[in-house]
Formats: C-alpha cells, sequence, structure tokens
C-alpha cells in the first residue's frame, strides 16, 4: 500500500526509506477528510500517542548515543512534538500525555538550541504535574528545565536539577542522579560557590 501510494505521488520517502511524508496539497486534503468524517480528535490524540512512545527512550539515548545519531533519530520529529503538545495542552488535549511527551522530549530543546521555546513548553507541563503524573516523568521534566533555564535564572535552574536528582534519587537511578549532581556543582562553580556542591 505504501509503495503504491508513493508511486502515485502522494507520500514522499526521505532519501534514507525510513520516514515518509505528504505533499502539503495531499496532507489539507486529508485533513478536510477527516474533519468531514468527524474523526479529527481520534487522529490528533493517536497521534500524540504515537509521539510519546517514540521519545520514551530519547532521555537514555540521550546520554548514551553519540549527538550525530540522537539527531537524526529525533530532531527530524520537531514539528511533530510542536504539534502534539499544542494539542495536548490545548483545551480539547489530554495534559497526561502532553506531560509525558514534554519529559521525554525534552533533550530536544537543548540539541536544536531553542531554549526558548524549550522553557516555555517545559513550564506548561511542570505547571500541570499532579500525584497521578510518574515521578520518572517529573524528573525528565526537572532536569531539562534546570538545563534550559541555566545562566538566565541560577537560582530557578538549580532548583529545577536539585527537585530532579532528589526523584533520581527516590527512583534509585544513580546514573542520573549523578548527572544532575554534576550539573548542580558545574552551577555553583559557575557561580564562585564551589565549595557548597553536594557530595555525590
Amino acid at each position: 500500500v505504501l509503495i503504491g501510494l508513493i508511486e502515485q505521488s502522494l507520500i514522499v520517502a526521505d532519501i534514507d526509506g525510513d520516514r515518509y511524508r505528504m505533499l502539503e496539497t495531499v496532507r489539507a486534503y486529508a485533513q478536510e477528510k477527516l474533519v468531514e468524517a468527524g474523526a479529527t480528535d481520534a487522529i490528533t490524540r493517536r497521534h500524540a500517542q504515537h509521539l510519546r512512545d517514540r521519545f520514551e527512550r530519547a532521555p537514555d539515548d540521550w546520554l548514551r548515543l553519540p549527538d550525530m545519531d540522537w539527531r537524526r533519530t529525533y530532531a527530524p520529529e520537531l514539528d511533530n512534538v510542536r504539534a502534539a503538545l499544542d494539542w495536548a495542552f490545548g483545551s480539547e488535549g489530554d495534559s497526561a500525555i502532553g506531560v509525558a511527551l514534554a519529559a521525554a522530549s525534552g533533550p530536544l530543546w537543548m540539541e536544536l538550541s531553542l531554549p526558548v521555546e524549550g522553557r516555555r513548553r517545559l513550564e506548561d507541563a511542570v505547571a500541570l504535574i499532579g500525584a497521578q503524573t510518574p515521578e520518572v516523568d517529573q524528573a525528565r521534566l526537572w532536569l531539562c528545565l534546570g538545563m534550559l533555564v541555566g545562566e538566565a535564572n541560577p537560582a530557578r535552574s538549580m532548583a529545577a536539577t536539585e527537585r530532579a536528582c532528589e526523584l533520581y534519587r527516590g527512583l534509585g537511578d544513580a546514573t542520573r542522579c549523578g548527572f544532575s549532581l554534576v550539573l548542580l556543582g558545574d552551577m555553583l562553580a559557575k557561580m564562585g560557590r564551589a565549595e557548597q556542591a553536594p557530595a555525590i
């Protein structure tokens, strides 16, 4: 079916052959048909769920893969992530999906040098953390937020990173807790307060 759509020029395959996209005119027509069928909400939800699942390994991959490999895998999804987060945090969306996706896709904003947008997206997600939010998602959000805030607001950055470390410690994740502590030590060193760095 996919090959047939490509042969009819309804779908374009990227050079590496593992990503496909619609031409803009085809996309617009397909969106009209979804609206007519009353299927927009269901498809938009499935799209966001797919991205949430697609990015589940992104934070782990970010710590273990070379930067180029990570970008090649995840960076092409930027516009999809934006669309999914806009839906999830909108009036008709599902904030739980949005929080999980924001947490998993956090490194994207750093890798693509989009700190302002990244901070806004992560702050939106942090504001929606609730009792049902998995601690791993909370930790991911706080860690990436701490990194994105950085020197723009050192106090906020440190508080976020400390919270991430606390959560990772509670989860028994020594690697990410240690990573958080290294970041805290670096922040304190830049502020001339290296002696206050927490012990690992």
